[in-house]
């Protein structure tokens, strides 16, 4: 539930703006989905967020094709988390924070870097929300990432460059 809150304290800012959107949050222990449900109850935005708690994660590509946008609310940390590359690979904009957590993999290139507040967060949704050629266009640079530089296929290059690195300095001092 890292950053959950940041994404709470940003929601009514993007209700404000745009009354329809409904933000779907999945993951979460049963008592950690009571305490955001009653966060967001006391913030008035009870109607405006479903918390489903933890769900299998063959069900995670049909939530993420449900969504418009993907975010990433993270306010502290610096591992990159695992679902970056899997949002990535979606094809659907981000809105991340601007932490080590997420810069070690999105750039403003692929996605929406915002500072780790609620009103920048507020912001950053409300900017791609109002953009559809912003969501596209990160969407597609996204996938195209995560083809160029973390699917199986740059994998298996990037180990056979280095084989190759590898056989070709053991051979030079086999001479």
């Amino acid at each position: 539930y890292q950053g959950i809150d940041l994404l709470l304290g940003a929601i009514p800012g993007v209700i404000k703006e745009f009354p329809n959107v409904r933000f779907i949050l999945v993951g979460g222990e049963p008592d950690q989905v009571r305490e955001k449900l009653l966060e967001a109850s006391e913030l008035g935005i009870k109607e405006d967020v479903v918390i489903l708690g933890k769900r299998p994660l063959e069900e995670m590509p049909i939530f993420m094709e449900m969504a418009d946008i993907l975010v990433s609310p993270r306010n502290k940390w610096t591992n990159t988390p695992m679902k970056i590359y899997t949002y990535l690979q979606s094809g659907k904009p981000i809105v991340a924070t601007r932490l080590l957590t997420h810069t070690q993999v999105l750039t403003e290139e692929v996605s929406l870097l915002v500072e780790p507040d609620a009103k920048a967060f507020a912001e950053g949704i409300i900017s791609l929300l109002k953009n559809d050629g912003l969501q596209g266009r990160l969407g597609k640079a996204g996938r195209s990432l995560v083809e160029e530089r973390y699917s199986y296929k740059s994998f298996k290059k990037k180990v056979e460059e280095a084989y190759t690195l590898l056989s070709a300095d053991y051979a030079d001092k086999r001479v």
